[in-house]
């Protein structure tokens, strides 16, 4: 801008001074002294008023700006484009109306289900003329809407299913942010205030002042809890379906692409969904289904995501669809964006239109589904597609099998569907080719290019290159032969995208961006052939752009595929030669001994030692319907010309509607190491300037042999811009890793390397041992990666520059392969014990064992041998003092896959424990879980009886001392008869399973098998405690006054029954040698149970008594003396077991809560906050939320 154009006022006060551009002139034109002078400066470049939005969205490096010159009607016009994607948003810039003024987007399909919502709970408007959603909502009808049936179908949807998760997280960040982080850190700091404030006190602490530091300090706690996972959560919104009545009903005609009105009534489908989250429905968009009228709505202003509708099963499913990323709307605007007054940021093909297919499933953060792709599929079909792009993939095992690859090449040979993908990200590797674009046969594969263009516009480069492929674009061959990559078209672009994501457009590279540009590109091409009524295939259109693309100075196939599609020379190509181009057929060639390749790739060190010849099979292939005569008078004859010497091919093949043979040779013997690609081309003989009719792609990967395995191969180079160095080496025969030195011999600066390393398995993905290694190198830094190999196979090592680099640099590699080293397993022994090393899997075997034999040694960390040991762990024990060890296991045989597999074999060290450990036995799954009644000592079963035993997983406090994770404890149960006679066991079976009756029995029926009980056993504790159970059960049912303190009184009678004094002088003993000492435990154990079961069940009633008591003005006094008892029960209990023990968890909850200690009724954890909210008053249940 001139200095004149300049505002006048304060800014031109505040603008920078500028340079003048004769030198040693000051800004303000007084001439510069020597001292202090301003430096001399060239003059600067004048602004360009012309920005170059062409270069944008790429056209002209295929030629389809020039296409579009020429034939500016083949606009995509009569053309639609599935968008096989994350979703396309229809408020996204340019998607709302074709080049002719047609709606841009016919539909949106989520085809992934995450949309759907069930909304076949039906519902009427009440008296105040609202419908109770699924959310406990009240929602207002308003009185203008249309429902001659006045049934609503009603739904409920969480926002997390429907929004894309980076749009989550930025309403997380700014909801925390704006209304989580002010209230939380005053709370927070409020909380450690108190806190400081109690533990500052000088003055001895009460009971209650202990209890309550212990509140601010789980306060505190859970505060800080709190912070680290936030108030995250997003809306849950409900969702109204209903019909509106009479109304025109709008019929879609494919074909002629516009609505047609017809004079029938129909019900149509209209939803709500409601976004304000208040239950007022008349501020919510109503919207119909959008297939049927182009509306859409925005959840809130918040947000900005825009959804479309779909009403399915007559009302009972409703789909909401919303995008689950950008990436779809960038390459929906690619392939056929347009824009009125800006045509500079037309997609490829503005006239065409679109169907939104998302198969990206936001509850799986946007990915693919394969019932989404099936669906997708169909969709297709049903809606008319001509094309359809899937900018999506992932490695794969088997190229061109399972149902998908079969459905894709169906709906392409069958329906007539042309579909174009994306090659992958996975470059510069090597057979890196995704799927279903490099794998599947009747894809078009598209790789992805740069040009100095795109640098300029889109990257803002200072420095640019020449066109090239680029870095992390993904190569062929696939690893069954095929090429992998079909064709190449320009990989990046500055397009639209949801304004959910606070932007119009966005700069995205990849292949996903190729695709969609070579797809548009067809899309061109299909809309010239319609326009012209000329016939074709999906077969002939692929044929034309292979055949047509051009290729690139310094790119191979691996990369290009045939080239950049040029979309001018195909549609000429397809209009040329009408009268020649079969559409009917198309070729499937399949190679190797069992036909299941789709080409030749050798890459094995044995593969590429020697001349191989290998067999060729050409089928033709028809649509299922096509005439009998028309394949009958099927006749080729086919030219074959290989396109390199080292291949032999026969010279001519003769072709009928039958599937025919040949072998070809591959002589590899003079062929240098590297990568080396070639065809067999076979023409029509009658029309050989169409080209080939198909191809027969030849990969050869012939690696370097090493002579010395222990010498490193090592190599100073200098890599150009985006050059890449492929090495191929045969891995010596016992190689398991290899190590790769990277060293920059720069003088300066810091710079990016990418190093692919790569293995190929047969019937695994190229992941399967694969690395992709972004190195950065400073000045004279080394640095060092290590890969897993195989002996005796080709390893790939891929090194380059990155693409965008400025200047070429220099380095050294330095590449050493390794073998395995012995098996060592590190041992850590935290206490002196006696320890039998054990190797379960090969244990007890010796002649009829798979291995010749087993040694284990033990050293110590001097390496001083300290044992050894064979086959039978039995006959060894090692005394080991506390320490570290090293144990080596040696095993032998002449087969080295088989010692592989026992690379990770697990090595068990037995050790008895200090002391045994005892297990608690319980009749049932449910008492193990919870800690009911267990098994006493003995358990008595008649003749010919089962029971089931259920051992309860130990305390943490009763683990041995240095347990770890990955240790295991193993024991014996015993079976024996302690002489009882049958009476006595009759006895005492009878007694037991009456009072397992009393809790399980109505209060009615079990108070009067009480008493029957009570006469006979009159001072039984085990029936008391029953007794004071079944009055529990009775009390959380009926929560009474009266009721609590039944309960409250039957604990009081179990304590008063036990001597506490002598349970103390039990438990304090260090030892008991008296020979009744074992029975004494047992009965002493048992009393301890009951006590401690009679002080939770004591405390947790009066803390429910306290809470009923608190609502009586009256009992104000007894409530305290209540809370006191209360208190005091703590106190006992805390006497005889843990606090935090999960029995006692019932009585803390009540006794926290009672005490309005909120934060430790938290502490005691959901799981018993649930099981027990019934027992609290709703403030209670509000206060802990």
């Amino acid at each position: 801008m001139a200095k004149e154009d300049w505002p006048r006022g304060k800014r031109e006060a505040n603008k920078t001074p500028r340079w003048d551009n004769r030198a040693g002139v000051r800004p303000d034109n007084r001439p510069s002294t020597k001292e202090g002078s301003y430096p001399v400066r060239e003059a600067m470049a004048s602004p360009s008023s012309q920005f170059p939005l062409q270069d944008l969205l790429p056209k002209q490096e295929t030629a389809a700006d020039r296409f579009l010159r020429q034939y500016p009607d083949y606009d995509g016009r009569g053309t639609i484009i599935a968008i096989f994607d994350t979703g396309v948003d229809p408020g996204a810039d340019g998607l709302q109306m074709t080049s002719d003024g047609r709606r841009k987007i016919i539909d949106c399909i989520d085809c992934t289900g995450s949309g759907d919502v069930d909304t076949s709970t039906v519902s009427s408007i009440d008296d105040d003329g609202c419908v109770t959603g699924l959310t406990g909502r009240k929602l207002q009808i308003p009185a203008e809407w249309e429902n001659p049936t006045g049934k609503f179908h009603l739904g409920i949807k969480h926002a997390t299913e429907l929004f894309p998760s980076p749009l989550c997280d930025r309403l997380k960040k700014e909801y925390r942010k704006k209304k989580w982080a002010p209230s939380h850190s005053k709370c927070t700091a409020d909380a450690i205030r108190e806190l400081q404030q109690s533990e500052s006190k000088g003055q001895k602490q009460t009971f209650l002042d202990e209890l309550m530091r212990e509140e601010l300090q789980q306060r505190t706690e859970q505060l800080k809890n709190l912070d680290k996972i936030g108030d995250e959560s997003l809306p849950i919104f409900d969702c109204v379906v209903f019909h509106n009545g009479s109304v025109w009903r709008y019929r879609y005609n494919i074909l002629a692409m516009r609505f047609i009105r017809t004079k029938i009534f129909t019900p149509f489908s209209r939803a709500v969904i409601d976004t304000t989250e208040t239950g007022n429905l008349s501020k919510c968009t109503v919207l119909p289904e959008f297939r049927l009228q182009p509306v859409y709505g925005t959840f809130g202003e918040d947000d900005l995501l825009n959804y479309t509708i779909s009403v399915y099963d007559d009302g009972n499913r409703l789909s909401i669809v919303t995008n689950a990323g950008s990436h779809g709307t960038h390459v929906a605007c690619i392939t056929s964006g347009y824009f009125e007054s800006t045509p500079e940021k037309n997609g490829i093909a503005p006239g065409a239109q679109i169907l939104s297919v998302k198969i990206g499933d936001t509850r799986l953060d946007s990915m693919e589904t394969g019932p989404g792709i099936v669906r997708g599929l169909i969709a297709s079909k049903n809606y008319g597609c001509d094309l359809i792009n899937m900018s999506y993939g992932e490695a794969c095992q088997k190229p061109n099998e399972g149902r998908i690859m079969e459905l894709c090449n169906e709906f392409v040979d069958e329906h007539d569907i042309i579909m174009v993908s994306s090659a992958g990200n996975n470059g510069p590797a090597m057979s890196t080719v995704g799927s279903p674009g490099g794998t599947c046969s009747s894809v078009i594969s598209v790789g992805a290019h740069v040009t100095p263009k795109m640098m300029a516009a889109q990257y803002s480069l200072l420095e640019r290159v020449q066109s090239m492929q680029y870095t992390w674009t993904s190569r062929g061959p696939c690893i069954d032969g095929a090429l992998g990559v079909s064709i190449s078209a320009p990989g990046g672009a500055i397009a639209s995208v949801p304004k959910w994501t606070l932007s119009s457009s966005q700069l995205m590279n990849g292949t996903s961006m190729s695709s969609p540009n070579a797809c548009g590109g067809i899309a061109l091409i299909l809309s010239g052939l319609k326009a012209c009524q000329i016939p074709f295939s999906p077969s002939s259109v692929r044929r034309a752009v292979e055949n047509t693309a051009s290729s690139i100075t310094g790119e191979d196939h691996f990369s290009m595929g045939y080239g950049l599609l040029q979309v001018d020379k195909a549609f000429e190509y397809i209009r040329n030669s009408v009268d020649k181009l079969n559409n009917n057929v198309h070729f499937e060639i399949t190679c190797g001994s069992s036909y299941d390749k789709r080409g030749i790739y050798l890459r094995e060190p044995q593969e590429t030692s020697s001349i191989s010849y290998l067999p060729v099979r050409v089928r033709p292939c028809y649509k299922s319907e096509l005439d009998l005569k028309l394949k009958a008078n099927l006749e080729y004859r086919i030219s074959l010309v290989p396109t390199a010497t080292w291949i032999d091919a026969p010279k001519y093949f003769m072709l009928n509607n039958s599937a025919r043979s040949f072998d070809i040779k591959v002589d590899t013997s003079d062929l240098r190491p590297g990568a080396h690609y070639s065809e067999i081309c076979g023409y029509d003989s009658a029309c050989i300037e169409l080209g080939p009719l198909f191809r027969i792609p030849i990969t050869v990967t012939k690696p370097i042999s090493i002579r010395d395995p222990l010498t490193p191969i090592s190599e100073s180079l200098t890599l150009d811009k985006g050059q890449i160095k492929r090495m191929f080496i045969a891995t010596p025969p016992k190689a398991t890793w290899v190590e790769i030195a990277l060293t920059s011999l720069e003088e300066s600066g810091k710079f990016t390397m990418v190093l692919d390393v790569s293995h190929l398995h047969k019937d695994k993905s190229f992941k399967y041992q694969f690395s992709n290694n972004r190195v950065a190198l400073g000045c004279g830094e080394t640095k060092n990666i290590t890969f897993k190999v195989e002996g005796e196979k080709t390893l790939e090592l891929c090194l380059t520059s990155w693409w965008s680099t400025r200047e070429s640099k220099k380095i050294k590699y330095a590449i050493t392969f390794h073998s395995l080293l012995p098996n060592e397993r590190n041992v850590a022994m935290e206490n002196s014990c006696e320890v039998r090393p054990n190797v379960s899997l090969l244990s007890d075997l010796l002649y009829e064992a798979l291995y010749e034999s087993q040694l284990w040694m033990i050293f110590d960390k001097n390496k001083q041998h300290i044992a050894s040991g064979d086959a039978f762990p039995h006959q060894y024990k090692v005394k080991l003092d506390k320490g570290d060890y090293i144990l080596k296991l040696q095993v032998r045989h002449d087969k080295r896959d088989l010692l592989e597999r026992l690379k990770n074999i697990p090595v068990l060290l037995e050790h008895k424990l200090a002391n045994s450990v005892s297990l608690d036995v319980y009749s049932s799954q449910l008492k193990a879980l919870s800690g009911g009644s267990k098994i006493s000592n003995n358990y008595w079963l008649n003749k010919n009886n089962t029971a089931v035993l259920y051992f309860a997983p130990l305390d943490d406090d009763k683990l041995p001392k240095g347990a770890k994770p990955g240790m295991y404890l193993t024991g014996t149960i015993s079976y024996s008869s302690s002489g009882k006679s049958a009476n006595n066991d009759f006895e005492a079976a009878h007694k037991k399973f009456m009072l397992s009756w009393l809790t399980r029995m109505d209060f009615e029926h079990g108070d009067k098998l009480y008493k029957d009980l009570e006469q006979k056993y009159e001072d039984d504790l085990s029936l008391k405690v029953e007794r004071m159970k079944m009055l529990d059960v009775a009390a959380n049912k009926h929560g009474s006054v009266e009721a609590f303190e039944n309960v409250i009184k039957a604990a009081q009678c179990i304590i008063d029954l036990i001597d506490t004094n002598a349970l103390l002088n039990f438990y304090g003993m260090i030892s008991d040698l008296s020979e009744n000492a074992a029975k004494k435990k047992s009965e002493m154990d048992e009393k301890k149970k009951y006590l401690t079961e009679s002080l939770i069940c004591k405390g947790k009633n009066m803390g429910l008594l306290a809470k009923q008591l608190e609502c009586l003005e009256e009992e104000s006094a007894r409530y305290q003396a209540t809370v006191s008892a209360m208190n005091d029960v703590y106190c006992e209990l805390s006497k005889w077991i843990d606090l935090k023990n999960h029995r006692a968890l019932a009585f803390i909850l009540v006794h926290a809560i009672t005490l309005k200690q909120y934060a430790r009724a938290i502490d005691v954890g959901e799981t018993e906050l649930a099981s027990h909210c019934k027992l609290l008053q709703a403030s209670d249940i509000e206060e802990i939320s």
